[in-house]
């Protein structure tokens, strides 16, 4: 009799522990997905963003928006090679964060990147890789949208 009221005690005890969890869970559940609704309902709408990765010899055409602000970034992730990429499209006067202007050929060294800050005037932007060995680029682009 002592070991039947034993295991219903904790019988019970664990069936309140199940309760618990299932009530944290769906409250971590709630709070989970009520935080990552606001977070992404705040901004996302307005920005135009693509990551394009590059393999030797590809190119992208970049549509940036007219009379925004655009960032426009090439990276080189290989640790080993250098990478020989082009752009062309922007207007003469948009130079990288190394004052090389857009428009022309850059050889990347290793893990090195190049950004474009500037307004882009709503003109396709042509990125294209063009190393010797095979290495990819990553190729992004961050926009305001147009209204």
């Amino acid at each position: 009799m002592m070991l039947q009221q034993t295991l219903l005690v904790i019988k019970l005890n664990f069936s309140k522990i199940n309760l618990r969890l299932y009530t944290f869970g769906y409250i971590a559940f709630c709070f989970f997905f009520l935080t990552t609704r606001v977070a992404f309902s705040q901004t996302i709408n307005n920005r135009k963003t693509d990551t394009i990765w590059l393999a030797r010899y590809e190119n992208v055409v970049l549509k940036t928006t007219n009379g925004s602000e655009c960032v426009c970034s090439i990276q080189n992730p290989s640790s080993s090679q250098s990478a020989t990429i082009s752009a062309s499209g922007a207007a003469p006067d948009i130079v990288f964060n190394d004052s090389i202007p857009f428009n022309g050929i850059h050889i990347l060294r290793v893990n090195q990147q190049i950004i474009a800050l500037a307004n882009f005037e709503g003109k396709e932007l042509l990125i294209g890789n063009f190393s010797l060995e095979e290495i990819k680029v990553i190729v992004s682009i961050l926009c305001m949208k147009d209204d």
